[in-house]
């Protein structure tokens, strides 16, 4: 942020109205765009219901996805049960991955 500095440093005065503004305007542009990359980490404002908390080993986790995964083959349209299905092949695919990468090492 070097606007701000620029009176400080006597720069102010000898740059044109017209740049002034324009670099005013790229940085209220750029913090805008680095505002919305703010996460709000795996919420989903459109799905009404709490997800499901996924368990801390292999064996529970395959137990959820077979649970929701039931659920969602009985009822694809069910947004709650395609989130939390998801989320579970999701964190499956991260375990095999981490159990191949250290089989790898070893």
């Amino acid at each position: 942020m070097v606007l701000p500095l620029l009176p400080c440093l006597g720069l102010a005065d000898r740059l044109p109205p017209w740049l002034r503004a324009a670099a005013m305007a790229a940085v209220a542009v750029t913090m805008l765009g680095l505002a919305g990359c703010k996460s709000t980490g795996d919420i989903t404002g459109s799905i009404s219901g709490p997800a499901a908390a996924l368990p801390a080993t292999p064996e529970g986790l395959q137990g959820f996805s077979d649970e929701w995964g039931k659920r969602y083959e009985a009822s694809p349209g069910d947004k709650l049960a395609a989130i939390n299905y998801a989320r579970a092949l999701r964190a499956q695919a991260r375990t095999a991955y981490y159990a191949l990468a250290r089989a790898k090492d070893e």
